[in-house]
């Protein structure tokens, strides 16, 4: 590999490549485009094509790793990536029904975002990955169980010092 020829993350690249065509672009455009460029470090997958379109369309899935943002544009039925603009909305691209065994892990679609903290959904998240967990209530039950045992002995003090004022 030519040590002066910059790479890229497939993020970066979509990017590029969709700012140099202006226009919005399918993934499979922008890895054939990316990789007749050179602009992505060679990858020692079996499918590199398919491994890189299945990166970028996780991470834009998942919003992780989505840097810079990018997002998915339907227009006439067919999906394309287009770059995030400061204006847009970011609203999740509804998720197909799955059968239970191939669940989507991280999916945070039932208005959870609404209510808690970013760093708490990103832990959450975390949390999902490294137990794996595919149900985001379970996860949450699991770390409520864990949160009210490690404060267990400190609640009961606080409710027998107020039951001895009553």
């Amino acid at each position: 590999m030519n040590n002066n020829i910059e790479t890229y993350s497939i993020q970066q690249a979509a990017a590029i490549l969709i700012k140099e065509k202006k226009r919005m672009m399918t993934s499979q455009e922008i890895v054939e485009e990316a990789l007749n460029k050179k602009l992505l470090r060679p990858s020692k997958a079996i499918n590199p094509s398919n491994s890189f379109m299945q990166t970028l369309e996780r991470n834009i899935r998942n919003n992780v790793g989505n840097n810079p943002p990018l997002k998915f544009v339907t227009v006439d039925g067919k999906r394309y990536i287009d770059i995030v603009q400061e204006n847009d909305k970011f609203e999740r691209e509804p998720i197909a029904t799955t059968p239970k065994k191939h669940k989507k892990v991280n999916d945070f679609s039932n208005g959870l975002e609404s209510i808690l903290d970013e760093d708490v959904l990103q832990n959450i998240k975390i949390y999902m990955v490294a137990n794996q967990l595919h149900d985001q209530h379970q996860a949450i039950n699991d770390l409520l169980k864990f949160a009210i045992k490690a404060h267990q002995k400190d609640t009961i003090e606080k409710i027998e010092k107020l039951t001895k004022f009553l």
